[in-house]
């Protein structure tokens, strides 16, 4: 009985308040309109540029790109693990292997040899090529 009491009170306070629903349409005209005044722009066709760009500040990235802007070129058969790491995508141990796969050969003949080494691909071969050669 309570319950119900309490029930009959409460819709009976809630029929008091009148419950109006918002008219958004005229706010929304006068947004769109505003996109139409602004130098002849449309808010419709404006592009926000939103990829990621992840910056590497590393030692090894900085002297990468030093090698390219100062356009010196490594001779693969004569270049030592430091300066095969200043080449882009080479890490220590690719390095290495270069090291260890020249000595075999006794020298490289061309640049397509370092496809032997694991780690260089096809794609990696084509970066690097501008910053290597042989004598």
């Amino acid at each position: 009985m309570i319950i119900g009491g309490l029930l009959v009170h409460l819709k009976d306070r809630a029929a008091e308040y009148d419950y109006n629903e918002y008219d958004y349409s005229k706010v929304d005209s006068v947004f769109r309109s505003a996109g139409d005044t602004v130098k002849g722009d449309n808010l419709k066709d404006k592009k926000v540029d939103y990829e990621e760009e992840l910056l590497d500040f590393s030692e090894k990235e900085i002297l990468s790109e030093s090698l390219e802007t100062d356009n010196k070129l490594v001779n693969i058969n004569t270049a030592d693990f430091n300066l095969l790491l200043t080449l882009p995508g080479i890490g220590e141990k690719t390095a290495e292997k270069i090291i260890e796969l020249r000595k075999r050969k006794n020298g490289f003949k061309s640049l397509d040899e370092l496809l032997e080494v694991r780690g260089i691909g096809k794609a990696k071969l084509d970066k690097l090529k501008k910053f290597l050669i042989i004598e």
